[in-house]
């Protein structure tokens, strides 16, 4: 019997520990598969080889060959996830994680002017950060939205200005929100988790430190964790006061506690300006911040838009906690999720604040 060139398939672990298959082909003519699986010891991490020799003339043992190839793929995907788990750590095939990026996106990135959810762009964002997963990345999403999503979700027009209602509609348009997370990141065999916080939960030692240890095992589990204020009990950020206030305060201590790579804030605006780019067209984008300075805090000015509870202000003392620590941050325009890429990449992209170690 003849051996025809041989067919080789790569199973490799992503960094959620899912698998996608690359083929080498060869056209050949009519032929059988002896299927031969090459055994690989679990400290050699990430890969699984399946080698094909063709022969020629009996096509007979072409099905079997097949159905054996679906168990064995199986059984590796299980023993991969398995194996993930124990060894506490998230892979992407080089044995660790690439960067650890923390993204923030705000309410009025995810929702139109009606308040309800602008489906194109939430798409793109998920579909592009299950993308950097895949390719090594960790990624955790800081979302603001609940309320927003809940308003739209009530049909209550506008967002309302009682505390009760405001709750309310968070309780409502958290559950929206998380289920279009799921059902999103599920599309691209992500598995998301939920994490509600308060300003309790940073503010008492023992609760930060059980929600650190979480994050951490979360993330070696390769799930993505969703993080949000608990607007449901919490009134720190509806009433802009308190520890937390709002989610750039809120994913500044997230991006310190899980030792964040980079710190993304997707917004409504570019980045810093020189002066209000909607009050000055003469306003000029600052590319890059060394240190901030008081003349870079002078540059900031109140809230954002009506939707959303962040401004410029918030976003340099996030800054400021991150940059301490040695994590850079970016602002960038969230109107474009894609930005994503070029921004792990380190391509200018809006403006780029220096972590300590960096300037």
């Amino acid at each position: 019997m003849r051996a025809a060139p041989a067919v080789f398939m790569l199973i490799r672990r992503m960094t959620d520990t899912s698998f996608y298959i690359t083929f080498i082909m060869h056209k050949l003519p009519c032929c059988r598969l002896q299927l031969i699986i090459i055994s690989i010891p679990p400290s050699v991490k990430g890969f699984f080889a399946f080698r094909f020799f063709l022969c020629y003339n009996n096509p007979k043992t072409a099905a079997a060959a097949a159905g054996h190839t679906l168990c064995a793929y199986a059984a590796a995907r299980l023993c991969a996830r398995v194996d993930s788990a124990r060894a506490g750590e998230s892979m992407n095939g080089l044995g660790a994680f690439l960067m650890r990026v923390v993204v923030k996106v705000g309410t009025s990135t995810l929702a139109h002017k009606t308040g309800c959810l602008n489906i194109r762009l939430v798409e793109t964002l998920c579909k592009t950060l299950a993308d950097l997963q895949n390719a090594g990345h960790q990624i955790v999403l800081v979302s603001s939205g609940a309320i927003g999503m809940g308003v739209g979700k009530l049909q209550l027009g506008a967002r309302p200005s009682d505390m009760a209602t405001k709750q309310a509609a968070a309780a409502v348009g958290q559950c929206e929100l998380m289920y279009t997370y799921d059902k999103l990141f599920t599309e691209y065999n992500h598995t998301v988790a939920q994490v509600l916080l308060t300003a309790a939960d940073i503010e008492d030692k023992m609760r930060r430190h059980n929600v650190e240890t979480t994050l951490q095992r979360l993330l070696q589990l390769g799930a993505i964790p969703v993080i949000n204020e608990n607007d449901t009990v919490s009134t720190a950020e509806i009433a802009e006061v308190s520890t937390l206030g709002d989610n750039d305060t809120l994913a500044s201590i997230v991006a310190v506690s899980v030792e964040a790579d980079l710190l993304v804030l997707l917004s409504d605006i570019e980045g810093l300006y020189t002066a209000d780019p909607h009050k000055d067209p003469n306003a000029v984008l600052i590319r890059e911040v060394a240190a901030i300075t008081p003349d870079i805090e002078a540059l900031a000015g109140g809230a954002g838009s009506g939707q959303g509870t962040g401004g410029m202000v918030t976003k340099l003392r996030a800054a400021r906690r991150v940059t301490q620590q040695g994590i850079p941050m970016v602002i960038a325009n969230g109107a474009d999720p894609l930005c994503l890429y070029d921004i792990v990449e380190g391509k200018p992209v809006g403006t780029r604040f220096l972590g300590n170690a960096q300037a």
